[in-house]
């Protein structure tokens, strides 16, 4: 029997990155949400929790500097 691993949150502006690594996340038995900015990354946290983010620091609007300390704030 597995165990299902915990959600991680990819927040990520380049379409072709957030679905190659929602892609390698699932096939290693992860639970991958997607996400293309930081605003919209916050309001999926404010709904439900992730065992781990992956954000590109460079994105459109909010950072993810900035994203990740509101985050975590």
């Amino acid at each position: 029997m597995s165990v299902a691993l915990p959600p991680v949150l990819v927040v990520d502006d380049e379409k072709n990155m957030r679905s190659s690594l929602t892609t390698v996340l699932t096939d290693e038995g992860y639970t991958a949400r997607a996400v293309e900015s930081a605003e919209q990354g916050l309001r999926l946290l404010a709904q439900e929790s992730f065992f781990m983010v992956i954000t590109d620091a460079r994105l459109g609007g909010m950072s993810g500097y900035e994203f990740l300390a509101k985050a975590c704030a």
